[in-house]
């Protein structure tokens, strides 16, 4: 699905961090800490299912500016560095 962040867009990550530039996604979502650390997840009883989510890879791609929030459960919550991985929203 080319959503890997290679070392070369890892590069421009830091070089567009640096500029205030939008930054390519980092889809990884290992946690190398204590997996207790790592996640809390919500739901509402009975609605959650056994089969993984699936990634339409056709999905076509959206031009923009996404903006996404927290829940305040993030690494270095509220620093410019802020890590999430579940817990994450956007109005779009």
């Amino acid at each position: 699905d080319n959503l890997d962040l290679t070392g070369r867009r890892g590069k421009r990550n830091e070089v567009a961090r640096k500029r205030d530039k939008p930054i390519c996604l980092n889809p990884d979502v290992t946690h190398r800490e204590d997996v207790a650390l790592a996640m809390r997840i919500f739901a509402i009883e009975g609605t959650s299912k056994l089969e993984p989510a699936y990634r339409d890879q056709n999905t076509p791609k959206k031009e923009g500016r996404l903006v996404i929030w927290t829940d305040g459960s993030a690494e270095n919550n509220g620093l410019a560095d802020a890590k999430c991985g579940l817990g994450v929203w956007s109005d779009d």
